[in-house]
């Protein structure tokens, strides 16, 4: 593995070169990721043509019908409206809404109904000017993966799944709904569609500093084909301050990564990118900064 130079300014963190040697000693052990990085610098340095004609791709928008399904169901009682919800969404779509609970997620739908439409409404516009944008970059993208725009049940804003032996990328508008306050998705699509091209190259075990290395290496594309993007439309400010906190608190907070570097278990790594608390303190999903400021 061939890494770029790191850069650190040692004298705006406390204990810096204990820092700086904690930080070379966990870039070491990335021994097993892939030359990909290499490729991904080449392209984003010398900014590869677009091919004249995009591929076409499959956008399935399921989102719609979560409304759609919700205003038809209201005279029922909860259990006869959740399997209304159940047997509509598992025969659009089985491999993921087969055996899933829809209860808490039609309580909780009034919340951010309006903003949900919203958002519903203009995703697919603007997830096709995206997917124009980053072809232009990634010119040998290929996106057979079928992409789902849908109601997420409260799992994810936007996740590339394998689901019975067959890859999807799914965008989840409940939670973009209700995490997100600007207008510009652009950077996210792109890191949402950058996992895609990254799995043609590079396949993901389950331990925690893979998912660090393919969070963090998705981020930092999203940034540099979006120079002007915010921390929250690179999604690093979810929780609020997150960058902060963990900027407060950077030698513990890889110290602790160190710890639980190769760890498999699915709590740890909730903690790390979902939304889960832990023992210390941290803000959960700090591995997206983490693994971001790992691969710059």
């Amino acid at each position: 593995m061939v890494y770029a130079s790191i850069k650190i300014k040692t004298s705006n963190f406390a204990g810096s070169l204990t820092l700086l040697r904690l930080f070379i000693r966990i870039m070491r052990n990335f021994s097993k990721i892939h030359l990909l990085t290499i490729l991904v610098f080449g392209i984003l340095s010398f900014k590869t043509l677009a091919h004249d004609q995009p591929g076409a791709y499959e956008i399935i928008n399921l989102a719609d019908d979560f409304y759609s399904v919700y205003q038809s169901s209201k005279k029922l009682s909860p259990e006869k409206r959740a399997e209304r919800f159940s047997q509509y969404f598992t025969t659009q779509f089985e491999p993921f809404y087969s055996n899933k609970n829809f209860v808490k997620s039609i309580e909780s739908f009034s919340e951010i109904e309006k903003v949900y439409l919203l958002k519903s409404n203009q995703l697919s516009k603007d997830l096709n000017g995206s997917m124009e944008s980053f072809i232009a970059i990634f010119a040998d993208f290929k996106s057979e993966t079928p992409i789902y725009i849908l109601h997420s049940l409260g799992r994810f804003n936007g996740a590339t799944r394998d689901l019975k032996g067959k890859s999807y990328l799914m965008f989840g508008v409940d939670l973009m709904a209700k995490y997100y306050n600007w207008n510009n998705d652009t950077p996210f699509f792109h890191h949402e569609l950058f996992h895609v091209y990254h799995e043609n190259f590079f396949q993901c075990n389950d331990e925690l500093w893979c998912s660090l290395w393919t969070e963090g290496l998705a981020t930092y594309v999203s940034h540099q084909l979006n120079s002007s993007a915010s921390n929250d439309e690179l999604m690093l400010n979810i929780p609020d301050s997150m960058i902060k906190n963990v900027r407060s608190r950077l030698l513990y907070s890889l110290t602790d990564l160190k710890r639980k570097f190769y760890s498999k278990n699915p709590e740890i790594y909730s903690s790390f990118f979902n939304f889960r608390k832990d023992e210390t303190n941290l803000p959960y999903r700090r591995g997206y900064y983490l693994g971001y400021i790992l691969v710059k």
